[in-house]
């Protein structure tokens, strides 16, 4: 790991400005008018794990001679980059070939190249813009113990605006002074057509772009960090959490985003395809992206075709991480699961799946989806307490020799495909302690239409936690205090009436009668004496004899109904005698 790091740590650094020694005075600019150039050939760096060569590179407007500029490539000055880059200044600089080889493994290599790169501007270790006209990498990768992947990959117009390489070496090399704060390191960089290529398949990206790239020092320097993680380190697991919450508190990223993604899938004749992508954005945030979304996602097989016209997860934040305290994460009380993230939502749109069916190629599987959309807010904990749902318009053609007993049901009745919707709604008050449902829908085009609105009482902000005990003994004390349902039937009823009719060798019109006469007895019969009885079976029956709407509602007496309720019961239908019933249909 400490390889790898210095490798890419010396390749990056040495892309942006060459290193300088520890025993090299200070270089910039003498004058405002400095006119030098100076021209330095034959420059290679590292050995073993990574050997950087610069053929030739020119210099100039800088007060440095080519002695300061050679002593400054000495790797073992890598404490000093930063205090020495601080110091150098120059109009330009201009590098023909970089070129980076790294050996990072048994049989893993990799050798990239940046041509005439040019450097404009450099003041106190800030490069104004940088440029890279055309950028090469080939890397030979093991995949099992024979196979090796050859990945090559080209990209043009690479430009950086903003770059502060002072910074960045600090990033790497040095810990946080107290007081602080995130910096601009890279105000924004642009890469243009970027094309990928590993065993048979090739990746090509119109344009890759990042903008407002903050950072400040760690409390513990990155390649100290890095080395950490080392799984054979003591503590390892517990130095993840360490790492985490420290970059939390010192990297930023307004965006980063990729447009115009294709590619090709390599298999056999029916297995081979391309796909296609009109967006990627990773969205701003501290430590972490706040936000990811994809737009445009296709997928064109020779007998599949799969489209997502969105899908996004936004908001996403580690309050947990930033709260907790580095002797909190390093003591026995650790727990993994306290850094879970919180998100604000997440969505799927513009679903169109076209698909063989895997018992019967024959057959097609096809189904579409509108959106489905979370959005979460109000968090205790990593728990939303304030919650709402939307599928929209899940859609499915059922195949007529489908073989699940519930298809097959709805079939029977005369329906040939599924268009569902569904809501779910609800909000957390903490310091009243009341959760409601404020709504929960089913919609089932051709179907019916159900609802359902609760309220929940003695919700204490205990039931929304990681640790299982606490949020059980708090589960306990909740109270359900209220419940109504509201059913809309919309052919459903009428179709499964006149199946049971066929069924029976009846008329529909006796079986809905026969059936809204049951109804209209069965309440009274199991709820006895209770003053809702009568009122609800007339409402059954009502809705039976002429389906339309029925509406239900419960509310619990005395307050609400809690889990010791339900565990004293000896039969359940006595649960029902604690609640007030109010029915009505067809209103």
């Amino acid at each position: 790991m400490k390889k790898l790091l210095t490798s890419t740590s010396l390749a990056t650094l040495l892309l942006f400005s060459p290193p300088p020694a520890s025993n090299v005075r200070p270089i910039g600019i003498a004058t405002a008018n400095a006119q030098s150039v100076i021209t330095i050939d034959k420059v290679t760096i590292g050995s073993g794990g990574v050997v950087v060569t610069i053929p030739s590179m020119k210099v100039e407007g800088s007060s440095a001679t080519e002695a300061d500029i050679r002593a400054m490539f000495d790797p073992k000055a890598l404490d000093q980059l930063a205090k020495r880059f601080s110091a150098f200044s120059a109009r330009s600089i201009t590098i023909p070939e970089i070129e980076v080889r790294q050996k990072l493994g048994s049989g893993d290599a990799s050798t990239t190249i940046y041509r005439n790169t040019v450097m404009r501007d450099i003041r106190n270790g800030v490069i104004a813009e940088m440029g890279t006209p055309v950028m090469t990498s080939k890397s030979l990768a093991k995949a099992d113990a024979r196979t090796n992947i050859l990945v090559e990959s080209i990209s043009s117009d690479l430009v950086m605006k903003g770059l502060n390489i002072t910074l960045m070496a600090r990033f790497l090399m040095d810990k946080a002074q107290p007081g602080e704060t995130m910096q601009t390191a890279l105000i924004e960089q642009n890469i243009g057509k970027t094309s990928l290529k590993f065993d048979k398949s090739e990746v090509t990206i119109d344009r890759l772009t990042m903008s407002e790239l903050k950072l400040k020092p760690l409390k513990t320097p990155l390649m100290q960090s890095i080395e950490s993680l080392d799984p054979s380190k003591e503590n390892a697991e517990k130095n993840v959490g360490l790492v985490a919450r420290d970059f939390v508190d010192s990297f930023s990223i307004a965006n980063i985003e990729a447009t115009g993604i294709a590619g090709n899938i390599v298999g056999d004749l029916k297995n081979s395809g391309r796909f296609s992508i009109n967006s990627v954005r990773f969205g701003g945030g501290q430590g972490i992206p706040s936000g990811f979304a994809m737009h445009g996602f296709k997928l064109e097989m020779p007998d599949a075709k799969v489209g997502i016209a969105e899908f996004a997860i936004n908001g996403i934040k580690y309050p947990q991480l930033a709260a907790t305290p580095a002797t909190a994460i390093k003591s026995d009380t650790f727990k993994p699961e306290d850094f879970i993230p919180t998100v604000e939502q997440f969505r799927l749109a513009g679903i169109d799946v076209d698909v063989p069916d895997t018992k019967d190629k024959t057959k097609r599987l096809k189904a579409r989806l509108g959106q489905f959309d979370i959005k979460m807010g109000n968090h205790i904990s990593v728990f939303p307490t304030n919650l709402a749902i939307l599928l929209d318009r899940a859609q499915m053609d059922i195949p007529s020799d489908t073989s699940q007993k519930s298809l097959k049901d709805i079939l029977a009745l005369g329906y040939k495909a599924l268009d569902v919707s569904m809501r779910y709604n609800q909000t957390y008050d903490e310091k009243s302690k009341v959760l409601k449902l404020n709504e929960l829908s089913l919609n089932s085009v051709g179907m019916f239409a159900a609802q359902a609105k609760a309220e929940l009482t003695n919700v204490a902000k205990e039931l929304f936690t990681t640790d299982k005990a606490v949020a059980s003994v708090a589960a306990l004390g909740v109270m359900a205090k209220s419940i109504s349902i509201n059913v809309k039937n919309d052919s459903l009823f009428e179709k499964l009436i006149a199946q049971q009719a066929a069924q029976q060798k009846r008329k529909p019109e006796d079986v809905r009668a026969e059936l809204a006469a049951g109804a209209t007895m069965m309440a009274p019969l199991f709820l006895g004496d209770h003053p809702g009885a009568k009122a609800l079976g007339s409402a059954m029956g009502k809705f039976l004899a002429n389906p339309k709407n029925l509406n239900v509602d419960l509310a619990a007496k005395g307050g609400g109904l809690g889990a010791v309720d339900f565990l004293a019961l000896k039969n359940p239908i006595d649960i029902l005698k604690k609640v007030d019933i109010t029915a009505s249909a067809n209103e």
